[in-house]
């Protein structure tokens, strides 16, 4: 799972210090308990999101579904407030190196998520093959053709309403 706090960069540059202290703990620290109660390892905080792992499709997109409802609630809040994110699954294979993961499901999850509407989820075929279907729905969004990637990725939506 990859997570992108949209437009952080641009909040967090034109912010003081102390009031980018209060951003990342109010949009970005929630995420890492919500994860790892749902099975998932924090495997970075890359600055302005998460690379994530979990044990189950079907714990990501429980956790995925979280994540957006808790964006979701947060409304119109101050200027600058970190209020939307995207979010991109893939099941695949990984290795494990150092403190990262490595492999080509990776890279679909992390070129994917530009492709993500604001507090949306997509995910592979491969995702939504393997989830526990009863319960989980998804919308057929296309084929993405990804860079440095062989074949077009087939993507849908999770619905989280």
């Amino acid at each position: 799972m990859t997570v992108d706090l949209v437009d952080s960069t641009t909040a967090i540059s034109a912010s003081p210090g102390t009031r980018m202290m209060e951003m990342m703990r109010d949009s970005a620290a929630p995420i890492r308990p919500l994860t790892e109660r749902l099975g998932g390892t924090v495997i970075k905080f890359t600055g302005d999101g998460y690379l994530v792992t979990f044990p189950s499709a079907t714990s990501a997109l429980h956790a995925a579904t979280e994540i957006i409802q808790l964006f979701d609630s947060r409304g119109n809040g101050p200027a600058g407030d970190l209020k939307e994110c995207r979010i991109a699954l893939n099941t695949c294979d990984v290795i494990s190196y150092e403190t990262d993961v490595l492999g080509e499901g990776v890279v679909v999850a992390a070129r994917m998520e530009k492709y993500v509407p604001v507090n949306s989820v997509y995910v592979t075929a491969a995702v939504r093959n393997v989830a526990k279907s009863s319960e989980f729905d998804f919308i057929r969004v296309d084929d993405l053709v990804l860079k440095g990637l062989p074949e077009p990725v087939a993507v849908y939506r999770l619905i989280t309403e």
